[in-house]
């Protein structure tokens, strides 16, 4: 218990030191707040679906089993995080939604914030098997001590809950009949409750539905309005008030959803851009002025970034933060607009990352910012010091049942427990200085009967080297020592744990059994070997004991990896142009400080400059070194780089080279990105387009050769990092790659393609490329390049060979940095032609995640500074949306195309051009 009761006084330390720093009244925000005193309900969603091994027997919601981004919570970094999906973490750690303590530390923190209460996300009593469900049960504690508490809960209806996988129903009628008896269940059994959120006598139902409700698709798992009527009706004898919610992607305007002759009001989703919610506010103000919706509802939220889950494996949704200020503006749009339902969105999504609930990262920001705002609105005074009380109350709660394990005496146990209730009342009745008081008296109490339990309780563990530095490819040695100090044998066993730098892989074991007796001692043996190929990397090593019902965790061992490697690589270009210079750079890659020369060498009559460099670069890591190479005849060469390095000795870099003229095409291949794999090149005297086969058939390279720039982001590793992670799971890659046959990464993302050159002429050169996904559906590509040209063109083939019909839906991917520059930056720009025009998203590092409908049959991005541009073309009307969003250093533009079906023996067919130019980009796409 040692290392617990000092975290326990480190934690009090620093809640009564905020306590006494944080003043007990702020200044309240500037905004427009409204002059009225009407009445504004402000509720936050909240899930109420996360479970965790000590209540609900597994992880729920904490982790992620998908790729590209796993996340195990019971797997615990140095820092004492747990590998939770989710960017946020919340100050109290994982939590359990079934915990009546963690309900009550909620419903205490809202109301000090001045929230009115909770929408909860509820997905139908019962599961698919007839059994309660989870989210159901919990909703019904949650309800009980809102009664106690005088809060208020409503229900946020998911209509997706009453279809598969969810339910076993076999049709849209039966799912609307189910759905129909559960709202009257929620009218008439929760409805009844006080708790239970109700305008004008009637219980507030809202929906949630992401599918577009007017789709013509049975499939579909949302319902539509007319659906929604027939559940409504006949509901019971309490009627429903219902808020039905709306979301951009529909592309529609909420007098053409139907919702305005079923609803009491509509709420709207997250979005990036303030233009769909300001029109959103204006259509709701109409409605409510026509006597068709009873109130308008809006919606603030601080942020959205799902990199927790990577999108739910279909690319990370970020929309930045800001500082609180985006926060702030969406309050200001409420309030400018009528809004009279504010919804919070959200208190506790960690996997979306919308939370205000308090995190390690942000603190108590966002919740302090909460009640500012609250305060404000309702003229009175925010009380941030009320805000810090709930966590100590909750922490008191988790220490008295942990205390309860032990031979603890049942009447001081008692004691406690009634004193921290009454704190919970003199909370309830504001009166918080005394309940800040009386919980510090707590605390103090608490911390003097684990002193009587740490005596009596020595388990240790720790680690040896707590340093070292190894070298690539070699083995080394640690050793685990585990310690029992009790009276009592203990069996159990030591965890061997790192961050994500070092895998699990690179370990004999990790895991191993130990038997200590009373007063005795045992050490374990962990080899450790980083393979050859492994890159510099600095990582942290931990043990952990679990032993006897109790964990320990050792101090952080520091690890060093060094690689010693030496890599050269001549690119990233393969063709010349007859007679203009070109440059060709040779990239270094090293482990420690060296200095050396490279000589240059080309075919005969090719001109070089300069044919020799000398280098001296430290520990930089890379180094890339620029010629300019002009080629004076038609022949095939070899371009070869002799390198003498002081530390690494002799070495030979040769990559072959064609040249091309005007009026003429070459295809050829070889290892353009030194993985081992057959690359292959398309190229003209305007364009040379490089294709990787082994990399899910991507096209890594896009040179426009007027000025030479690579279109695309280069982001790929080579050398000495291997194609896959250290997992052996995953690979990033720049480049253009196709995500089939569902949404993102697809199932051929790092498959190798297969290959075939089609006959092909001097004027026109053509290469086929297949790939088969596990579902039976054959992918055929063929890129093909003209001469006279600065586009190469993609026909796609989409044949099923399977007995069945089967449904896809296909994107490309493209990773862009138009223009002179490797990154993008702000020069930087998409272009998207809607019915609205043309839609310009700048690059910058607050760019969310948009979609945009394209009117016309392109979109492109373009450099401003060079007017260099890269477009993408399409035939006929298979596009769907343009998904547009940014990495650290790259633009995406990515086409999402509808979803098809295809049947057994039968195909579909797509064309697209992607192209590259300079100046007028509206003629080239017209």
């Amino acid at each position: 218990m040692r290392n617990f009761v000092r975290i326990f006084f480190l934690l009090s330390l620093v809640w009564l030191a905020g306590c006494q720093s944080v003043p007990v009244k702020v200044d309240p925000i500037k905004l427009s707040y409204p002059a009225d005193t009407e009445k504004r309900y402000v509720f936050a969603h909240y899930v109420i679906w996360y479970g965790t091994p000590d209540f609900a027997h597994n992880w729920r919601h904490w982790e992620w089993n998908k790729k590209p981004h796993r996340r195990y919570p019971e797997r615990t970094f140095p820092d004492g995080r747990r590998d939770i999906a989710g960017v946020h973490y919340p100050v109290i750690g994982p939590y359990d939604s079934s915990d009546e303590a963690l309900l009550e530390y909620h419903i205490l923190l809202a109301k000090a914030a001045g929230i009115d209460g909770f929408m909860v996300n509820w997905y139908g009593a019962k599961d698919e098997f007839g059994n309660p469900r989870y989210e159901d049960v919990n909703f019904r504690k949650l309800l009980k001590i809102a009664e106690q508490y005088k809060f208020q809960v409503c229900i946020n209806f998911e209509d997706k809950s009453m279809f598969p996988p969810f339910q076993r129903h076999a049709n849209r009628k039966e799912s609307v009949a189910a759905a129909k008896k559960s709202v009257r269940k929620i009218c008439s059994k929760y409805g009844s409750s006080p708790a239970y959120f109700k305008i004008n006598s009637r219980p507030v139902v809202t929906n949630f539905g992401w599918q577009d409700p007017n789709l013509k698709n049975e499939r579909r798992t949302s319902f539509s309005a007319s659906e929604w009527k027939t559940i409504l009706n006949k509901s019971g004898s309490r009627k429903p008030y219902f808020i039905a919610n709306h979301h951009w992607h529909w592309g529609k305007r909420i007098f053409e959803t139907g919702f305005l002759n079923v609803a009491e009001s509509i709420y709207p989703w997250v979005s990036g851009g303030s233009a769909p919610r300001l029109g959103f506010y204006k259509d709701s103000a109409r409605a409510q002025m026509r006597g068709r919706l009873k109130m308008v509802s809006g919606q603030v939220c601080p942020g959205f970034d799902s990199y927790g889950t990577w999108g739910w494996g279909e690319g990370r949704v970020r929309i930045s933060r800001k500082d609180g200020e985006r926060y702030k503006s969406l309050w200001e749009e409420c309030f400018t607009n009528g809004v009279k339902w504010i919804q919070i969105i959200s208190w506790n999504d960690f996997a979306e990352g919308t939370t205000i609930e308090p995190t390690r990262d942000y603190g108590y920001d966002y919740l302090e910012l909460t009640s500012n705002i609250i305060a404000g609105m309702n003229k009175q005074t925010a009380n941030y010091r009320a805000l810090r009380i709930p966590e100590k109350i909750y922490r008191i709660h988790q220490q008295l049942t942990e205390l309860s394990d032990y031979d603890m005496e049942a009447s001081l146990l008692a004691s406690l427990r009634r004193d921290r209730q009454l704190a919970v009342g003199m909370f309830l009745q504001k009166s918080y200085g005394s309940a800040a008081k009386l919980v510090e008296t707590l605390s103090n109490r608490v911390a003097v009967e684990y002193a009587k339990i740490e005596a009596e309780d020595a388990l240790t563990i720790s680690i040896e080297p707590a340093e070292l530095e190894m070298e690539a490819g070699e083995s080394r040695i640690f050793t685990v020592t585990a310690v029992n100090n009790n009276t009592e044998p203990v069996e159990g066993r030591i965890v061997l744990d790192t961050d994500r730098v070092i895998p699990k892989q690179w370990f004999n074991s990790t895991v191993a059994k130990i038997s200590l007796a009373a007063g005795g001692r045992q050490t374990v043996s962990f080899t450790l070997k980083a393979p050859a190929e492994a890159g510099n990397r600095q990582a942290l090593l931990e043990a952990q004991l679990y032993c006897g019902g109790d964990f320990k965790r050792s101090p952080v061992s520091k690890v060093r990896v060094v690689s010693r490697f030496f890599h050269a690589d001549l690119g990233p270009r393969n063709v010349l142009t007859l007679n203009k210079e070109i440059k060709v750079s040779l990239t270094l890659q090293n482990g420690k400080h060296d200095f050396g020369e490279i000589l240059l060498e080309a075919p005969r009559q090719w001109k070089v400059r300069p044919e020799k460099i000398s280098y001296d670069f430290g520990d930089a890591y890379r180094s890339v070194m620029d010629f300019y190479i002009t080629a004076t005849d038609t022949q095939k060469g070899v371009i070869q780089a002799k390198i003498k390095s002081k530390h690494y000795g002799n070495h030979i870099i040769a990559e072959p080279f064609q040249t091309t003229q005007p009026g003429q095409v070459v295809l050829f291949h070889g290892d353009l990105n030194n993985d081992g794999a057959r690359d292959f090149v398309l190229a003209n005297d305007r364009i040379e387009v490089q294709v990787a086969t082994n990399l899910g058939g991507r096209i890594i390279g896009f040179f426009f050769n007027e000025s030479g720039s690579n279109q695309l982001y280069m982001g790929y590793p080579c050398g000495d990092i291997p194609v896959a992670s250290a997992t052996g799971e995953w690979a990033e890659y720049g480049g253009i790659n196709d995500t089939f046959p569902k949404n993102w990464p697809g199932d051929i993302w790092n498959d190798q393609w297969k290959f075939r050159i089609l006959k092909s002429t001097n004027h026109s050169r053509s290469l086929l490329m297949s790939s088969k996904s596990r579902n039976g559906l054959y992918l055929q590509r063929t890129l093909i390049l003209k001469s006279d040209e600065s586009a190469v063109g993609l026909q796609y083939v989409v044949a099923n060979k399977s007995s069945g019909i089967k449904r896809f839906s296909w994107s490309n991917h493209p990773d862009l940095a138009v223009g002179p520059s490797t990154m993008a930056d702000s020069s930087n720009q998409i272009i998207v032609p809607t019915k609205s025009g043309l839609v310009k998203e700048p690059f910058s590092a607050l760019l969310d995640k948009l979609h945009y409908k394209p009117s016309k049959n392109w979109c492109l991005a373009l450099d401003k500074d060079s007017q260099e541009y890269f477009a993408q073309r399409w035939h006929g009307n298979p596009v769907k949306k343009i998904g547009v969003w940014q990495g650290n250093d790259f633009y995406t533009m990515e086409l999402i195309f509808k979803e098809f079906s295809v049947k057994p023996g039968k195909s579909k067919r797509f064309k697209l051009e992607y192209m590259t130019g300079k100046g007028d980009w509206k003629e080239a796409v017209r």
